[in-house]
C-alpha cells in the first residue's frame, strides 16, 4: 500500500494510509482504548520512529505522511527532528508537504433532505492533487454524520451534482477556507458532545478520513482562494 501512494499521482493512498492510522490511534471509541489505554500521542511517536529506525524509502515515506498529520505541537517537532536528511528519499510533493494548499473550499446544502456537504481539495507541489467530503445532518443537530476522502477533484463533485440536481434541490456556495473550518469544528463539537458521551457516527470512512481533514483545514489558501 505504501508503495503505490508513491507512484505519481498517488497522494491519496498515501495519505489516506497515514489519516487512518493515526485515527485508529486518536479517535478510538472510549469504550474500546487502544493499546492498552497507553497516551495516544506516546503511542504515535513509537510507531512512526520505528519506520524512521526502519530507515527504507517506503518507511520514511509512511513516517513522514504520519508526521505531517500529527497535530502541531512538540511531538511533530521531535518527529521532524528524526526525520531531517530523509528529503532525498521522499517524492518531491512529500518532502514539500508544508507547500500543500487547501482549495475549492465550497459547502453544498441538500435543500429537501436538509443535509449539508463541506468539500474542499489539497493541492500538492508537484500538482497533484486530493479532495474531501463532509456529510453534515441537521436532523442530528448539525453533526457531522460521515466523511470521505476522494479521487475526484471539488470541480468534478459539483459537476456532476449540477447535472443530476436543480437549483432548487441543491443549494452550492463557495466559501472561505475559514467559515469552511469553521462550519467543520461547530459540527465536530456537536457531534462529539452528542448521547452518552461516546464516539461519533462511525462508517467505512469516518473518523478514519479526519485526521487528513483536520490537516487540510489548517493548511494555507491556494489556487486565487481568499484567506
Amino acid at each position: 500500500m505504501v508503495r503505490r501512494g508513491l507512484e505519481p499521482g498517488a497522494q491519496l493512498a498515501l495519505m489516506g494510509l497515514a489519516s487512518a492510522t493515526v485515527a485508529i490511534v486518536v479517535h478510538c471509541p472510549p469504550a474500546e482504548p487502544a493499546f492498552g489505554g497507553e497516551p495516544a500521542d506516546r503511542i504515535l511517536e513509537q510507531v512512526v520512529l520505528r519506520y524512521v529506525e526502519h530507515g527504507s524509502p517506503d518507511a520514511l515515506a509512511y513516517a513522514a505522511a504520519l508526521t505531517a498529520l500529527v497535530p502541531s505541537g512538540a511531538m511533530r517537532s521531535r518527529l521532524r527532528a528524526a526525520l531531517d536528511g530523509s528529503e532525498d528519499d521522499l517524492p518531491r510533493w512529500l518532502a514539500e508537504i508544508d507547500d500543500a494548499r487547501l482549495e475549492s473550499t465550497t459547502v453544498v446544502r441538500d435543500l429537501f433532505d436538509d443535509d449539508e456537504w463541506l468539500l474542499g481539495g489539497v493541492r500538492f507541489s508537484d500538482g497533484g492533487s486530493t479532495s474531501f467530503r463532509v456529510s453534515i445532518d441537521h436532523g442530528a443537530d448539525g453533526a457531522v454524520v460521515d466523511a470521505a476522502l476522494m479521487h475526484q477533484t471539488v470541480d468534478e463533485v459539483l459537476q456532476q451534482l449540477r447535472g443530476g440536481a436543480s437549483e432548487d434541490e441543491v443549494r452550492i456556495t463557495e466559501v472561505t477556507p475559514d467559515e469552511l473550518a469553521r462550519r467543520y469544528a461547530d459540527a465536530i463539537a456537536i457531534a462529539d458532545s452528542i448521547g452518552d458521551g461516546t464516539a461519533p457516527a462511525r462508517s467505512d470512512t469516518w473518523p478514519n478520513s479526519r485526521p487528513l481533514i483536520d490537516w487540510a483545514l489548517q493548511l494555507e489558501p491556494g489556487d486565487g482562494t481568499s484567506p
